[in-house]
């Protein structure tokens, strides 16, 4: 189950697939996990993979515009939408952010709005980003803080459908 977790879960491994490694932990489930240390971060994870599946429905979450108003995941119009977990101090992050920029054209020519989130609990640094003008932006503390989504690393993609489907 350790070698399962390390290259199956951890989200910078070559072999990264969670719904592999949900397999070992429900093997592992159905004969108990072995000791009490480990059981807890297995179970964690085991709980944690299960949300915002392929093909389930994306966990609504309210969120804060860098101008103050309160919004919800659900009450966004768009045929396709890209939630953009990031943090602006995050060179990774910044990187794939250019590279969402460079496909803005083909994105509004399918509909294809991408919404850029930030979860982490500095807002001044959000506050301060430049993001382009076609992106929602918010502020959802909540995500990181009542564990909505599995996210392990940022950046972290989701591409729902109209209906908030997790494609």
């Amino acid at each position: 189950l350790s070698l399962a977790e390390k290259y199956l879960y951890e989200p910078n491994s070559p072999y990264y697939n969670d719904e592999l490694y949900l397999f070992f932990l429900k093997y592992e489930a159905r004969f108990h996990f072995r000791n009490l240390s480990q059981s807890a971060r297995f179970k964690r994870h085991y709980n944690m993979i299960q949300k915002n599946m392929e093909g389930e429905p994306a966990t609504n979450f309210t969120y804060e515009t860098q101008i103050g108003e309160k919004s919800s995941l659900y009450e966004i119009d768009a045929k396709y939408l890209v939630l953009f977990f990031n943090d602006p101090s995050c060179s990774e992050c910044k990187q794939v952010k250019e590279e969402l920029i460079q496909q803005q054209n083909v994105f509004d020519s399918v509909g294809v709005k991408v919404f850029a989130v930030y979860i982490d609990d500095k807002p001044q640094e959000w506050r301060q980003a430049n993001y382009p003008a076609e992106w929602l932006n918010g502020y959802a503390p909540e995500i990181e803080t009542q564990d909505l989504y599995n996210i392990r690393a940022l950046p972290c993609l989701y591409l729902l459908d109209k209906d908030k489907n997790v494609l």
